[in-house]
């Protein structure tokens, strides 16, 4: 059996490790790969869900070796969780050995281009996005600030090195994959796009009477139209020029309403609308746990999503795209997100700041949204496409 270390500095109990992280090792230690798993778990989440995560684990070949992830004091707890990484990585290498190192995103990448150098063992750079533009994008590194600044052209040299170091380059859209190669010259046989992926066969299409239950649970009537927004909010996600497309909205149809399935603060959302002058009575808020959104999501009629003009959003392949079009979910969008273009989702969306374009929408095939979910975000894909990249390395 081939032996894989995964490297993720994300959790396993986090809401992307069980969406992002999960399936995928679960259907490709199926094909005889041993998998040992390094994340790094927020301790209150790791309390409440580890063990589930042990369960789900326990039928196939992968080991789990979770570690703590710290946020205190700044800067320094950083530098103490990449110190543990690098020890725990090169043991487990050494321990099981060890013939290739998955790394997802760059603190992973980081700690398998160390091992690289020192056992020779190649590593898989699953890139997921540009994590250092990202984080100016998002406003995480400010870089007016020096020790903002510092970092992002710090990690600007780390970037380049990891990329031209890597055996082979995952990455989310054909957009950075051009990139890639423009900045850094790598070559297209160096790497690979996978979209993010989704499980489609979690979701079906609603049907009339489903859909009218989903609304009068949220104590909509079923005949009123609902705008509906999912997933995280916050960085680089346009919360503004999403109410004001739906203030525009109210003036044609006035009694739409906003519903948001997100993590993020209910005050803050409710706050803005208000800064809009809009009317919360019809601004809906809630958390839904991944397992009842099948459920949750038949309560849209249309969904939205813009973001925030920013370089680092041609790396972007939101799976919240590929959940809604699984549920035949018609998507309304901005301009540079990734790969979706125009012309990609044309019968599935449309790109637009005008209200108007969702009668446009609201007539298109929900099997042929579907059908396109299934086409480009499904996860049989992606797991053949990663058998594929492994049979070349290990």
């Amino acid at each position: 059996m081939r032996k894989i270390l995964y490297l993720s500095y994300d959790g396993l109990t986090d809401p992307l490790g069980k969406s992002q992280i999960l399936p995928y090792i679960k259907e490709l230690s199926k094909d005889g790969y041993e998998y040992h798993i390094i994340s790094f778990e927020k301790p209150d989440r790791y309390r409440k869900n580890g063990e589930a995560v042990r369960q789900e684990l326990a039928p196939f070949p992968v080991k789990w070796h979770p570690e703590e992830f710290t946020s205190s004091p700044p800067f320094i707890s950083k530098f103490r969780d990449l110190k543990v990484f690098r020890q725990s990585a090169e043991n487990l290498c050494k321990e099981y050995e060890i013939q290739l190192i998955h790394c997802r995103s760059y603190v992973s990448a980081q700690v398998a281009q160390r091992i690289k150098k020192r056992l020779n063992i190649p590593y898989l750079f699953d890139v997921r996005g540009f994590w250092v533009d990202e984080r100016k994008d998002k406003g995480i590194w400010q870089l007016n600030n020096p020790a903002h600044k510092l970092l992002y052209h710090y990690y600007k040299i780390i970037e380049k090195k990891l990329i031209r170091d890597a055996d082979h380059i995952i990455t989310l859209t054909e957009a950075s994959a051009r990139f890639i190669n423009s900045e850094w010259k790598i070559p297209a046989e160096l790497m690979t796009v996978i979209p993010c992926s989704v499980e489609t066969t979690d979701y079906t299409i609603a049907d009339t009477s489903n859909k009218a239950k989903a609304k009068e649970e949220l104590n909509i009537p079923k005949d009123e139209f609902c705008l509906g927004y999912l997933g995280s909010l916050g960085g680089w996600y346009d919360l503004d020029r999403m109410l004001c497309f739906y203030s525009d909205l109210l003036n044609f149809k006035e009694n739409a309403h906003f519903i948001f399935y997100t993590p993020h603060e209910k005050e803050d959302i409710i706050a803005k609308a208000r800064k809009y002058n809009i009317s919360t009575e019809r601004i809906h808020v809630f958390f839904v746990p991944h397992q009842e959104l099948d459920k949750a999501l038949n309560a849209f009629d249309v969904s939205i999503l813009f973001l925030k003009d920013v370089f680092s959003i041609i790396a972007c392949s939101p799976a919240r795209i590929g959940e809604l079009w699984a549920k035949g979910i018609a998507v309304i969008l901005s301009e540079g997100i990734g790969d979706l273009t125009a012309d990609f989702i044309d019968g599935s969306g449309v790109i637009t700041s005008n209200p108007k374009d969702i009668d446009h929408v609201l007539h298109l095939s929900e099997e042929d949204i579907r059908n396109k979910a299934i086409q480009y975000f499904n996860l049989e894909n992606a797991v053949k496409k990663y058998k594929s990249v492994y049979s070349r390395l290990v």
